[in-house]
């Protein structure tokens, strides 16, 4: 099983990243192994940063964007997660940066990281750090790419020309949404905004003709690497997720141009065919690019949301599609009544693979569901499962 990523951050560490001077130490601490470069300043004259990794004169190249919304939290930080690991990578991960660049751009607004806002551009090209789309002659900056540079703040001028001048193969602009208001311009549809935990994440999708079969590749992985590995289910009733399973597909991906109802919690704007990042990235230099949109659940699984999209986005155009994961039952183990199964099925993974490797528990979520514990090391992947009968089953997990 190919895991290029650690998907499990920690909130402890990543609630150390309050304000963007934290995320900005972050990026420079990583100099000494990467290149990381200023690429333009904000009105505030905040430095918007690069972060390159891999192959240097590779032809392939991945772009990675995040914090176009500057109060989108996970975003920025799913970006500097994975710019750490690519400083220090694991053997899969080492191997792919032989033949593909990384280009990581965590936060396009620093502005609004630190303020809480949304950067908002006026017809001519002013910008002010708003909480509210209230005025219909004001833009979030995600929607003025398509603009004429001469109508765009200085720093999205600086930006599309660096972006341009990268000549990257793959496109992915990570995104949230935390919250629904009224008085949002930018608001879940109609038919969701009571129930928006229904879905987990989407995909918006914009693939050129020429570059379907990549498209949709990379689109079908992103998805499937989800499910594979990190989807855990909400606390929610066993009839409840039966139903989401028949009703709500998790995640979704929807493409744009295709004439397709966009049904789940995506931006009403994008009914109205909203040009974003990712289109004008589609349109100017005709490689497949994609928005991947979180939505409503604790920090720390929005980080790693976005860092198993990314992974699955990856896998896909290096060729290392994922292949569908089976399991071996490889012992069962008693379990003591006054006995608490994650610690018993701890000691007995690090017994098996060693006190080095890492681990995550999947706690009970409904009458009907089990405790389990998944553990893992660069060879083998282990998942403990509790049974009704005062035992524990021990699952070896493999491709």
């Amino acid at each position: 099983m190919i895991e290029l990523f650690e998907k499990y951050p920690l909130i402890k560490d990543l609630n150390t990243f309050k304000r963007y001077s934290d995320l900005e130490a972050g990026m420079l601490a990583l100099r000494d192994r990467l290149h990381v470069e200023e690429v333009a300043r904000s009105k505030m004259n905040r430095p918007i940063y690069a972060v390159n990794a891999g192959a240097a004169e590779s032809a392939h190249k991945i772009l990675l964007t995040a914090a176009n919304h500057g109060r989108e939290d996970a975003p920025p930080l799913a970006l500097l997660s994975i710019a750490r690991q690519l400083a220090q990578p694991n053997r899969d991960l080492e191997r792919l940066m032989k033949s593909v660049s990384f280009i990581l751009l965590p936060c396009l607004d620093p502005d609004g990281y630190d303020l809480r806002g949304v950067k908002c551009v006026d017809p001519i090209g002013n910008t002010e750090i708003r909480e509210e789309y209230s005025e219909s002659s004001w833009e979030d900056v995600n929607a003025v790419w398509c603009r004429a540079d001469e109508f765009l703040p200085p720093e999205t001028r600086a930006l599309k020309k660096y972006l341009l001048e990268l000549h990257v193969s793959l496109a992915l602009d990570l995104h949230e949404t935390l919250f629904y208001r009224p008085s949002l311009r930018f608001q879940l549809p109609p038919q969701w905004r009571f129930y928006p935990n229904s879905f987990e994440v989407t995909v918006i999708e914009f693939i050129p003709e020429s570059q379907r079969d990549l498209g949709e590749s990379v689109g079908a992985s992103i998805v499937e690497n989800l499910k594979r590995s990190y989807y855990v289910p909400r606390k929610v009733s066993n009839l409840g997720r039966f139903l989401r399973k028949i009703f709500v597909p998790l995640p979704q991906t929807i493409t744009k141009g295709e004439g397709r109802e966009i049904s789940g919690p995506l931006l009403t704007e994008f009914r109205k065919g909203r040009m974003v990042l990712s289109d004008w990235l589609t349109l100017s230099t005709g490689i497949p690019s994609f928005t991947f949109e979180s939505f409503l659940s604790p920090l720390d699984y929005r980080v790693g949301a976005h860092i198993a999209g990314v992974e699955g986005a990856v896998l896909a155009f290096a060729g290392l599609m994922p292949q569908a994961v089976s399991a071996r039952q490889v012992k069962r183990i008693p379990f003591p009544k006054k006995k608490k199964f994650h610690i018993e099925s701890a000691k007995e993974a690090m017994q098996l693979l060693g006190e080095e490797c890492r681990m995550v528990v999947h706690r009970k979520d409904g009458r009907l569901t089990r405790e389990r514990l998944i553990a893992w090391n660069s060879a083998r992947r282990l998942e403990f499962r509790k049974r009704w009968l005062r035992s524990i089953s021990v699952w070896e997990l493999y491709s």
